[in-house]
């Protein structure tokens, strides 16, 4: 098993956790393009050769980089927009960023501004996907999908887009969060469409009730973690966790310890509960 945690997890979205990273126990750390409100900084060679030196330094990896820009900057919304250009535009530029840091892996996140709500939020997914899929193959890059779909939509979405090289990126409180479904069901369903890599997650409740997504503590919130966990273990999980608490959330923040003794104590937590498997 590998151990990682997101970027955006720290204070200041992490752009200099590495250090921290390494000094918490983690295999390696997420990482994010950038978007078009701060320059996709990691599209610039020169940020790119920092975070190269770091990693190296720190004796860390990169198991994928994320176009978290999706959520912010929509996909669903008029194609003559700056956003929907900007989607189109960031496709081509994340494949290139992960080629020439030799990464192999690229997560899209369908939330928010780019979640798939209706019949043609669907279609509009389908064709993306299948668009950077098709351009990820030829570099030998995997793709993950990240929604809020219940499972048999997503295996739809799987289907529709039929490509060898992409993957159902699974989160342990994505599913219940954005719209109350089960996520032990939806993990054994999709459980044979997953990759190598998943975030773990926590929080309260649904977001129609208030609650918050990645602002509880592995295992204290509504997510079924616990359960979750079982299901990896019984289905001979073996690749990256990728813990994704924001610990800047407020029930997080105001705690004893700081966000970097946080990561640390859960990355403990975690590798105690596998080492039980």
């Amino acid at each position: 098993m590998k151990y990682g945690i997101t970027q955006w997890s720290y204070p200041g979205n992490g752009i200099y956790a590495m250090k921290y990273v390494a000094e918490a126990g983690y295999d390696g750390m997420q990482i994010e393009l950038g978007g078009l409100d701060n320059g996709y900084y990691m599209g610039e060679k020169k940020v790119r050769d920092v975070y190269m030196e770091e990693a190296e330094r720190y004796g860390l990896a990169f198991p994928s980089i994320v176009l978290n820009d999706l959520m912010y900057h929509g996909l669903m919304g008029d194609k003559q927009g700056e956003d929907f250009k900007s989607c189109m535009y960031a496709q081509d530029l994340i494949l290139e960023t992960a080629q020439d840091m030799g990464l192999d892996y690229v997560m899209l996140p369908f939330f928010f501004e780019s979640e798939i709500k209706t019949d043609e939020d669907f279609e509009r997914a389908v064709t993306y996907i299948k668009e950077i899929c098709d351009k990820a193959k030829t570099r030998g890059i995997k793709i993950g999908a990240e929604t809020a779909l219940n499972w048999d939509k997503q295996i739809e979405l799987q289907d529709a887009v039929a490509a060898d090289n992409l993957d159902c990126f699974f989160d342990t409180q994505n599913y219940m969060w954005y719209d109350g479904y089960s996520q032990t069901e939806n993990l054994k369903k999709l459980y044979p469409y997953l990759g190598d890599q998943l975030h773990l997650c926590d929080g309260s409740d649904t977001r129609a009730n208030g609650g918050t997504n990645g602002g509880m503590l592995l295992g204290q919130g509504a997510g079924e973690f616990l359960a979750q966990m079982d299901i990896l273990r019984d289905n001979k999980f073996d690749g990256w966790m990728i813990l994704e608490n924001i610990y800047t959330r407020p029930a997080l923040y105001e705690m004893k310890d700081d966000p970097f003794i946080l990561s640390q104590k859960e990355l403990a937590y975690v590798k105690d509960i596998v080492s039980k498997w």
